[in-house]
């Protein structure tokens, strides 16, 4: 798969903290709006860091163009005015992850690198639908798993995982599925797929969480039960370490107005 530019959005006062920002392998290209648009225009982007900086509107408007021309580009949203609100609304145009300001970097990078990790991850198989859900209605990228160029007992776990996201997936009965030692599961797995096995189940956990989540007003405990999750506080946790907030605030989110 051909590797595009992850873009900076910054305006020239918010951009200086990210000329140190690197991706092994990754071409990063800091530029202001304006200079950015056209190539996003064109789908030459792979993913887009935009900091709003105070101008949250903005932000939240630019991530509304981006997503209407390219809802596959993944959005990471940064803002010197963070607030449920901003969050919400970042998260009910399509925005994938959303810091408030001071971030990290090295923090910011873990999340890029996932973001792309899962992004690149070859065209095919998709998660099942879930029930009631309608399609084209996601604000996040669907993780996405992988067809025949990889090895088949790596696939064959990734159906079990699919299947049974509401059973308990130890990672020694992952291993037994794929027929290998725990270690050397672990080392395939991530070599194939690009994160460690656990990961990718609460990866897709959570992206099924967020499904249910944007059905109506579901109870946050029988979603957490629906995907896996026996304690509440643990999903809660899980959850707000994947997305970015809580499962209430992202659930509340389906009740924001789509006009900014």
């Amino acid at each position: 798969m051909q590797k595009l530019p992850v873009f900076v959005i910054a305006d020239e006062e918010n951009a200086k903290p990210y000329q140190s920002l690197s991706l092994k392998g990754e071409k990063i290209v800091i530029c202001s709006l304006r200079d950015s648009m056209e190539q996003i225009r064109q789908g030459m982007a792979d993913a887009v860091l935009l900091d709003c900086g105070y101008r949250v509107w903005t932000g939240l408007s630019t991530i509304r163009e981006i997503k209407e021309m390219h809802p596959a580009i993944p959005v990471v949203f940064l803002t010197d005015l963070g607030s449920e609100d901003a969050a919400i609304n970042a998260f009910r145009l399509g925005a994938r992850e959303y810091f408030k300001k001071p971030v990290n970097l090295f923090d910011l990078k873990l999340t890029l690198q996932k973001i792309l990790n899962i992004k690149r991850l070859p065209d095919g198989r998709h998660l099942p639908p879930v029930a009631g859900a309608k399609s084209g209605n996601s604000s996040s990228a669907c993780v996405r798993t992988v067809t025949t160029d990889k090895p088949q007992n790596i696939l064959q776990v990734i159906s079990f995982v699919e299947e049974n996201l509401r059973s308990s997936l130890e990672l020694e009965l992952l291993a037994r599925k794929a027929h290998l030692s725990k270690f050397h599961f672990c080392r395939m797995f991530k070599h194939h797929i690009g994160m460690n096995p656990m990961k990718f189940v609460a990866a897709l956990r959570i992206e099924r969480a967020k499904e249910l989540l944007r059905q109506n007003d579901l109870n946050v405990s029988l979603v957490a039960n629906e995907v896996g999750f026996k304690d509440l506080s643990n999903f809660i946790r899980q959850f707000k370490k994947i997305a970015g907030v809580t499962p209430t605030m992202y659930r509340d989110s389906a009740g924001v107005l789509e006009k900014i």
